[in-house]
């Protein structure tokens, strides 16, 4: 494939996209100023555009068309990761908890790290229950008729699953987060 461009001194230059994916050879019109430059797996002459609400690309090589983009997605990433950030907080000031927790009563003490523990762990943990079947993209693969969908784990990673239509079992009663 060949992309020619002009660039700001007037010259134009002439892209040749090798077929390896990691090196494009430019030369200038003249066959003795070619060139090697390496390139990360993306070609001048093929953006894809994005999905403004999911920022994902409208259509993947390997997963296929975007038929679906979830409407929260910016909203659950951020109860999250506030959520896990307050947990990973809480967590490393446990042990100076413990250290000024010695002046006070027992019962007080176990009380007050009691709640303490259930806050860190339990929200955390009641987070990642409610929202761990949303939905955040799905791809459509037209040749191999094969849906992939992603939703994010308990760390805020991205997980994808694949499955076909005869995969998929409709539930009796809907669930927190399903239309």
């Amino acid at each position: 494939m060949q992309v020619q461009r002009l660039i700001s001194n007037g010259t134009r230059v002439l892209y040749k996209v090798a077929t390896n994916c990691n090196q494009k050879v430019v030369s200038q019109l003249q066959p003795s100023l070619c060139r090697v430059i390496p390139l990360t797996c993306r070609t001048m002459a093929t953006q894809i555009p994005l999905d403004p609400m999911c920022k994902k690309p409208v259509y993947h090589p390997k997963k296929g068309d975007l038929i679906y983009a979830g409407p929260s997605n910016t909203t659950v990433f951020l109860c999250k990761a506030v959520s896990l950030g307050t947990c990973v907080l809480s967590a490393a000031l446990q042990p100076y908890l413990y250290m000024i927790g010695d002046t006070l009563p027992v019962p007080l003490l176990v009380a007050g790290m009691g709640s303490l523990g259930f806050f860190m762990f339990g929200t955390t943990a009641l987070m990642h229950f409610v929202t761990k079947r949303y939905i955040t993209y799905i791809y459509f693969n037209r040749k191999n008729k094969s849906f992939t969908a992603g939703r994010f784990t308990f760390f805020l990673r991205n997980k994808e699953m694949e499955y076909t239509t005869k995969d998929v079992v409709v539930p009796d009663v809907a669930g927190i987060l399903q239309h």
